[in-house]
């Protein structure tokens, strides 16, 4: 019998200025964990999310 995938999959988002900074990043990174719809969304996700290093809201990508 075959097993079938899931739809939906948990993803890790990751804060980009964290990242990008190195001053920041030996603070700590943002990372949130949510779910996302393989089939209606097949690209990266991109969300606004508040970051607690950075003191606001930044953009947050979908890691690998």
């Amino acid at each position: 019998m075959k097993k079938r995938k899931r739809i939906r999959s948990l993803v890790t988002l990751e804060c980009v200025e964290c990242y990008s900074n190195i001053k920041k990043r030996s603070l700590g990174i943002s990372r949130y964990l949510t779910q996302k719809n393989r089939l209606n969304n097949p690209e990266r996700l991109n969300l606004k999310k508040y970051c607690k290093y950075c003191n606001k809201s930044s953009l947050h990508k979908e890691l690998k």
